[in-house]
Formats: C-alpha cells, structure tokens, sequence
C-alpha cells in the first residue's frame, strides 16, 4: 500500500492549524470560565465553610444560653419556694401568735367579766344586807343606821391614841382646817351638825367642812384631811352598830 506523504502532511497541518485555533479561541476562555466557576464555587465553599462555622458558633452561643437561662430559672424557683417556706412558716407564726393573743384576750375578758360580775353581786349582797340593817336596827332601837353610824364613827375617834388624834390635827392645820368627808349616803343636816359638832369638840379646833357622796363605800364614810384619812368599811361599822343598837348604847369600839 503506498503513502501519500502529502495527504499525511496536509492532515499533519490542518491538525496543528486546528488544535492552535481551538486552544486559541475555544480551550482559553474554557479554561477561564472553569476557573471562574471554580472560584466561584470556591467561594460558595468559603462562604458556606464561615456560615456553617458561624451558624457552630451561634447554636453554641444559644446553648450556653438556654444552660444559663435554665440555671436562673431553677435558682429563682429555688428562692421562690424557699422564700414561700419562709412566709409560710412566718404566717404560721403571726396565726399562732393572733391565735394566742386571742386566746388571751378572751381570758383577760372572761376573767375582766368575772371580777365585774362577782362585784356586782358582792355589792348587791352588801346593799342587800345594809337594807336588811336599818329593817333590823329601825326594828330594834327605832333609829336609822346612819345616825348610828355617825355616833359610831364619833365614839371611835375618841377612842383614837393621842399620838394618831396628834397626827390628824396637824394635818387639818396644815390644810387649813379643810376637812372632806367621804360618804355612802347624802348627809342630812341633822347628820352633818351632830358629826362636826363632835369632831369639833373631840379634835378642840373649828373646821371648814365639806361633802362627797361615793357610793363605792356602800356603808360608813371617811374624813380626809391633808393627805390623812379615817375610814371604816361599811362591814366593821354595820357590826358595831348592831351591836350597839343590841345593846342599847353606843358601846365599845374596837
């Protein structure tokens, strides 16, 4: 078989003529548009690589936070029931306390409306028996018991030591011969004139003389003088004058 060195030459050239036209027009801008391309998906990698490294970073940044957020929530519920117990413990405290203080109250109270009403009936039963006194005392000697009283009252500051009748006369001078008298009862003048009239003549000086009616004293009444004072309960004066009146005078004083 023979060659035809031209045909090969000619083939040889048109290839040389067509590779450097294809790498000279086609395989260039090929290879320009493959870097690019590769740039840009380089690019895209870069950009997706710090995305992702960002996008790390932020879930960390959001995990640290949802740790720390639920730290605080759990220590805020911590103190909200340790602060709950606290005020509990201390409304329990105030409850028990209210509870007590109640309680007593309501004994004070109690005790306040016993001690009232056992007074009340301690001076019912004396007036009680004050007016059983003058039925009994009108009954026997036909005189009242304040007039008997009066004369009892007299007869035992006669019968005072001299050195108490000594005390009691210092004090009226002191006071100026002011004399209050303290009694259960509204003074007649017959009851007044026949008292001063006998503690002028047993004490041996003029007074000025005044009158208080307390009906705390229920029976008997006092002579106060300047810071000084006789008294005698409505008890011991009721049993010296009924024994006075029993015996017909005024009799002895103890």
């Amino acid at each position: 078989m023979l060659i035809d060195w031209f045909t090969v030459g000619a083939q040889a050239l048109n290839f040389l003529i067509l590779f450097w036209l294809l790498k000279r027009f086609l395989f260039g801008p090929i290879r320009s548009a493959i870097e690019v391309r590769q740039k840009a998906i380089s690019d895209t990698l870069a950009e997706a690589a710090a995305s992702k490294l960002e996008a790390e970073t932020e879930r960390t940044h959001f995990q640290d936070k949802s740790l720390q957020l639920e730290k605080e929530r759990e220590d805020i519920l911590a103190q909200a029931v340790t602060s709950a117990q606290a005020e509990k413990v201390a409304l329990m405290k105030q409850a028990r306390q209210a509870a007590d203080e109640l309680s007593q109250s309501r004994l004070e109270s109690l005790r306040s409306q016993e001690e009232k009403l056992h007074h009340s009936l301690r001076e019912r039963a004396q007036k009680e028996a004050l007016c059983l006194a003058r039925d009994i005392l009108q009954t026997l000697s036909g005189v009242e018991l304040e007039s008997r009283s009066v004369e009892v009252f007299l007869h035992r500051l006669e019968g005072l030591e001299e050195v108490q009748r000594e005390t009691l006369k210092r004090a009226l001078k002191d006071g100026g011969g002011k004399i209050l008298v303290r009694s259960a009862w509204d003074f007649t003048p017959e009851h007044r004139e026949t008292l001063e009239a006998g503690v002028e003549r047993i004490l041996v000086q003029s007074l000025r003389w005044s009158y208080l009616t307390d009906p705390e004293l229920l029976s008997g009444f006092e002579l106060a003088a300047e810071g000084h004072k006789l008294s005698w309960s409505g008890a011991g004066l009721l049993s010296q004058v009924m024994a006075s009146a029993s015996s017909g005078g005024p009799g002895h004083v103890g």
